[in-house]
């Protein structure tokens, strides 16, 4: 019977120790029935750093909470971590609420003319650049441009 309780032994304090030198490693406790690992301790919550806002434009502070992050474009609170922040960005709520705007831009506002007429213009101005192009090309006199802005006007209705 002794021999059995001297094998106990020596198996204990050999899952207990390091290379069986009898010390207990660290962040494990030691017991009866070998090692095992201690109780994690909790995680300190992370503050909301101003420095990130160079990485990510998006991101101001909470209101609410000195450990929280929001996003401006999707209106999502989340802890700040760096991190989350990252996930957060790779997302696809967050990837379609930073996509291209439809709304008009603010020279268009403030002009009231719509992309639609911006583009006529565009046409336009591109059709009379082309017209002077080629009469300077074939040596064309300005003074049958007079007579072709009634003829190209002929041919701009059959179009619409």
């Amino acid at each position: 019977m002794s021999d059995t309780s001297e094998a106990d032994t020596d198996s204990s304090h050999s899952t207990n120790s390091n290379e069986g030198d009898g010390k207990v490693r660290k962040g494990s406790t030691k017991s009866k029935f070998g090692s095992r690992p201690s109780a994690k301790k909790p995680r300190r919550e992370q503050r909301y750093r101003k420095a990130w806002e160079k990485q990510f434009q998006w991101i101001k502070s909470s209101k609410k909470d000195a450990h929280k992050a929001m996003c401006g474009k999707c209106d999502v609170e989340m802890s700040a971590q760096i991190t989350t922040l990252k996930l957060h960005q790779k997302s696809e709520k967050h990837k379609k609420n930073c996509g291209p705007s439809t709304s008009r831009t603010i020279v268009e506002a403030f002009a009231g003319t719509s992309s639609t007429q911006h583009n006529k213009s565009d046409a336009i101005k591109n059709a009379e650049i082309k017209l002077v192009a080629m009469m300077m090309e074939h040596n064309m006199s300005f003074r049958t441009a007079d007579h072709m802005a009634d003829v190209l006007k002929d041919f701009s209705l059959i179009q619409t």
